[in-house]
This record gives C-alpha cells, structure tokens and sequence, in this order.
C-alpha cells in the first residue's frame, strides 16, 4: 500500500482475498512499533484499524480480527518468520538496485510465490517420491508458481526490456534462494 488510509488498506485487503482466498480470522500485532516511530503515524493506523468502513468489510464477510497482545512480541512470532524470510529474498534478490514501484510490485508478488512453495512435509511413504506439501497447496490448486522467462526479441523495435539494471531478479531470487 502506497498510504496508510482506509480505501488503501481495504484494496490491498481485497487483492489478498482475490489471490488467497477470504480468510477465517486475521492476526495482527498492535503496531507498536509505530509508536516508537511516530505519534502521527500510530494515530493514521488506529483510524484504519478502527475505520467502521473496515470492521463493517470484516464482519460482512465472516472474519474475525483477533490482536496479539500488547508488549508480547512473541506471540506474533510464526508470522514475522514469513516476514523474514520475505525480507532476505528481497535483500539476497535485489541487493542495492533502486526499483521502480512496479518492479518492486512483481517482485514482492514472486517472494510471495517462492516463500509460498517451500516444503511442508513429504507425502507418501517414500520420500523420493517427490510430493511434496506445500502452502500453495493451500491457497491455490495450480502448483506451477512461476512465469516462462521473457524471450529477449532484439529484432522487435518495440520490445524494450524493464529490467535492463536489474537483470534476472526473478533468476536470481530463484538459484540463489535457500529458505
């Protein structure tokens, strides 16, 4: 999201429930690091929190929105581990290139789908036998994560390639990538 105002918040909702499906129960931390950071922000999340636009969307929907406990880090541990995990593909994938927000845009998209895909557990009995549970196998029923890679076409004018400095991100995040 680009703003922190409540139409923002509800679309970047709504593009997590068109990909992922409408969740049962959201968990959140209570922002505190806002707090830290500053009085101004915590105050334009606590208006998005507490929009009655948002708790009418929720609770529309059938969705519970539980808070993890204040002063209690802790407890929000398993989803800042996807965090970062996230956080390191992104620093192993784009080091110190600058991205147009677009870029980063598709890029945070394929971490999603790469954090997604690791292993869960083997099914079966033999473990060579390469079935593996994964989170997309949860949220989508297509296992195929990724997109062909682009056929460079030097002969086509029109064909101007957008990551000419940041060459292979998408490569990179996937050799590279040990999570």
């Amino acid at each position: 999201m680009l703003e922190m105002t409540t139409d923002q918040c509800l679309l970047g909702f709504r593009r997590f429930v068109a990909r992922c499906g409408t969740p049962i129960q959201i968990i959140s931390d209570n922002a505190l690091q806002f707090k830290a950071a500053s009085n101004v922000v915590q105050q334009e999340w606590e208006k998005v929190l507490n929009d009655s636009d948002i708790q009418n969307y929720v609770s529309n929907k059938g969705i519970s929105w539980k808070f993890i406990v204040e002063l209690a880090p802790w407890m929000g541990g398993f989803y800042e581990r996807l965090v970062g995990l996230a956080k390191r593909s992104l620093r192993k994938t784009i080091g110190k290139v600058c991205l147009s927000v677009e870029q980063l845009r598709t890029l945070l998209t394929e971490v999603e789908a790469v954090v997604n895909s690791r292993p869960l557990a083997y099914i079966g009995e033999d473990i060579d036998s390469n079935i593996v549970l994964t989170p997309s196998c949860f949220l989508t029923l297509n296992k195929h994560t990724g997109i062909p890679e682009p056929i460079d076409n030097d002969d086509d004018p029109e064909y101007k390639p957008q990551f000419s400095s940041t060459d292979n991100l998408f490569g990179t995040l996937e050799k590279g990538q040990n999570i």
